[in-house]
């Protein structure tokens, strides 16, 4: 009786015989030949295929290499890949199930709910290959295609769901859009309609503010037009503009208590700091590791631990309290050096208009990432700008983008080549003006480590941020509700500690139901 091949891309890459992992394959490269096959569809040339895996060896090793990953192919998997002399390929009459497949099947047939619900995560998520820059240029290209292709899928639901008044399934689809897409401000204004409409209305003034700040914070612009107006109104107490006519459906008056103390599905940012709690013991080690180290990186389980909140909510205003420090705050994003020199730039000319900054923003940029300006020059030019500065904090925040937005390998080495060579010189000079405090999610320590000297200077640099324990839990979520002078029900908290567990992703959606809850109020 066949078997099923099953090869889960989406999220983290598995690939299974009726259930059964296959654990068989030779190395990360055999996998990602038959991924390659199998999301193709095409006959190969070996010619093609060596070079595509192996560019940087000679045409002789690479055939060789490739010898090699295809008999280990051959030998776990023959019955699905059909392999000749000159060629290699998926067996189109072999029983394989492809969730890429699957997916886009779905979305062409219109059962886009079904379709998303596949979407575990970005295509071979955290996968990287040494020596294949062909590959992670196709791996890169079909990343974002894909994420398009559901990103317009979550859209036509929300829509949808919207207009259906199915407000529990609208609210539940797009948070999964802004988790993808946090800068979509058509997601965010039907979020904001999705809220009033199922009586959440303090929910949907605070979403307005979350897509302010991540507007702000990554454009620099303010909310559109649409998103004001529906703000406006609910500020005046009216009904929104684009709510479908749903019986029931009115924007509720304001509580009578604080406003919400909790974040939903975003961040906690320095202005938060009196709302956050739980990780009191972790933020003090961050700040002695801080005070005391030169490069400091936490490393997170997955998305949604609170690495973001911790640094900014938690180390920074503690930071703040103390004497000489100048913090500068970024992301790396799809063109590292050009974020590291705008955030730099400033600090050094504050009095330059819009277009000057983003002229002189691109001459460094372009002098850091050619190794002509040293950034530890750039560092010393800063502090000595500000006399009451001594020590200057480079925070780089969600340091993954470096693997998943920037596409070329050769400007991610030279990044990390600046920030290290930063780091070298302050040790160097026996001094610590400059500390570099990096955030990345666990499932990319695997790429970090495959450059040997990033690599070695994280044997000594990491701080592991854990799932909080029920303790710490249980603060933050009594904690904020207290400073603003509301209560629990009895057995509540209890509830929703047992539903939130121990999984580090579920924080933002805890916070996300406490602000539900906020609204419940009378």
């Amino acid at each position: 009786m066949p078997r099923t091949l099953r090869i889960n891309t989406l999220g983290s890459l598995s690939i299974s015989l009726d259930g059964e992992p296959v654990t068989g394959l030779a190395s990360r490269k055999v996998e990602a030949i038959l991924v390659y096959l199998a999301c193709t569809g095409r006959v190969h040339p070996r010619e093609v295929l060596g070079e595509f895996f192996w560019e940087e060896r000679t045409q002789e090793r690479a055939m060789g290499n490739l010898r090699v990953a295809l008999a280990s192919l051959r030998k776990e998997l023959g019955e699905y890949v059909e392999i000749t002399r000159d060629t290699a390929a998926i067996n189109p009459e072999a029983d394989i199930w492809l969730d890429v497949h699957e997916l886009e099947s779905k979305l062409d047939g219109g059962l886009v709910a079904n379709a998303v619900e596949l979407y575990q995560g970005p295509f071979l998520e955290g996968f990287f290959l040494r020596e294949a820059r062909e590959f992670e240029d196709w791996l890169y290209q079909e990343r974002k295609r894909i994420e398009r292709r559901v990103l317009e899928g979550f859209n036509d639901l929300v829509g949808f769901d919207l207009e259906r008044g199915a407000f529990r399934s609208g609210i539940r689809n797009a948070s999964r859009l802004l988790a993808m897409d946090p800068l979509n401000e058509n997601a965010h204004r039907q979020m904001m309609l999705l809220l009033v409409c199922s009586g959440q209305r303090s929910a949907a003034l605070t979403q307005y503010e979350t897509c302010r700040q991540v507007l702000d914070s990554e454009l620099g612009v303010e909310p559109s037009d649409e998103i004001q107006e529906v703000y406006d109104s609910l500020v005046a107490g009216e009904r929104p503009p684009g709510i479908p006519e749903v019986p029931g459906v009115e924007p509720r008056a304001r509580v009578l208590v604080g406003e919400c103390p909790y974040r939903g599905l975003a961040a906690f940012r320095e202005q938060d700091a009196p709302f956050f709690f739980g990780r009191e013991a972790f933020t003090e080690n961050l700040f002695q590791a801080v005070t005391s180290r030169l490069l400091v990186a936490v490393i997170v389980g997955s998305s949604g631990s609170g690495k973001s909140s911790t640094v900014f909510a938690g180390l920074l205003p503690r930071l703040r309290q103390e004497d000489g420090w100048k913090i500068i705050k970024l992301r790396p994003g799809r063109e590292p050096f050009q974020s590291l020199s705008a955030a730099l730039l400033p600090m050094l000319e504050p009095g330059l208009s819009d277009s000057e900054c983003l002229l002189e923003s691109g001459k460094m940029a372009s002098a850091l990432g050619e190794m002509e300006l040293p950034l530890f020059n750039v560092v010393e030019r800063v502090l000595a700008s500000d006399s009451d500065s001594k020590r200057l904090l480079l925070v780089v925040d969600q340091f993954e983008e470096l693997y998943t937005l920037c596409p070329d390998p050769n400007m991610r080495r030279r990044y990390l080549d600046a920030l290290l060579e930063a780091v070298e010189t302050t040790n160097a000079n026996r001094v610590s003006p400059f500390v570099l405090l990096l955030t990345m999610r666990a499932d990319f320590m695997g790429q970090a480590l495959a450059y040997r000297p990033f690599a070695d200077a994280l044997q000594d640099a990491s701080l592991i941020l854990g799932p909080m324990n029920e303790t710490e839990l249980r603060v933050a979520i009594e904690k904020p509700a207290e400073l603003q002078g509301a209560a629990f029900e009895a057995g509540l908290v209890e509830r929703l500690l047992d539903d939130v567990g121990q999984e580090p992703g579920n924080l933002p959606l805890l916070e996300f139901a406490l602000t539900l809850l906020w609204e419940k109020q009378n």
